[in-house]
Parts: structure tokens; sequence; C-alpha cells
């Protein structure tokens, strides 16, 4: 018997739709106006955005898993230490 995360991941990768995606799908549309109203908000002013004191790098894949994100991260910090600078990781989602 499979767990939920073996179907999901399944559901994931599958090469085309499945019932969860069609499914999922009006609550996408959904998703999308929200992000398509937050745009606007922030380039009409409404919403502020904030400048960091420091350089800010964001990684992130639309693959939940092994794309090697993880392996950069690290290298990347590893080598910003090397040249005396002092990264910092702020995590969101699994693990986080």
């Amino acid at each position: 018997m499979t767990g939920f995360a073996d179907r999901l991941t399944a559901a994931w990768y599958a090469p085309g739709p499945t019932l969860l995606a069609v499914a999922l799908a009006p609550l996408a549309v959904v998703f999308g106006g929200i992000v398509a109203a937050r745009h606007a908000l922030y380039r009409a002013g409404a919403l502020r955005s904030s400048r960091m004191r420091a350089p800010v790098v964001v990684g992130g894949n639309l693959t939940v898993g092994g794309a090697g994100k993880t392996p950069l991260a690290l290298a990347l910090a590893e080598a910003l230490a090397a040249h005396g600078l002092h990264p910092g990781f702020v995590s969101r989602g699994y693990g986080g």
C-alpha cells in the first residue's frame, strides 16, 4: 500500500493531467487570480516592498525534491565564506 506522499509524488511527475490535477484546477485559477491581484497592488503602490541592506539570493525550483537546491546553496555559502562573507539561510516549507 502506498502512502499519500507517494501518490502525490507520482501525480506531480505524471506525464499528463491526473485526476488530482483536474480536481485542483479550479483552486489553481483562484490562486492565480490572488497572485495577479497582489502584483497589481505592488505596482499601484498599495503594497510596499523593502530594500534589504545586504544582497539576497533566492533559490527555488518547481521540482519538489532531488533537483540539487540544497547542495548548490551549501556550495554557494562555502564560496562566499571563503571570500570572508557570512552568508545565512532563511528557509520555508519542507525541512524549514
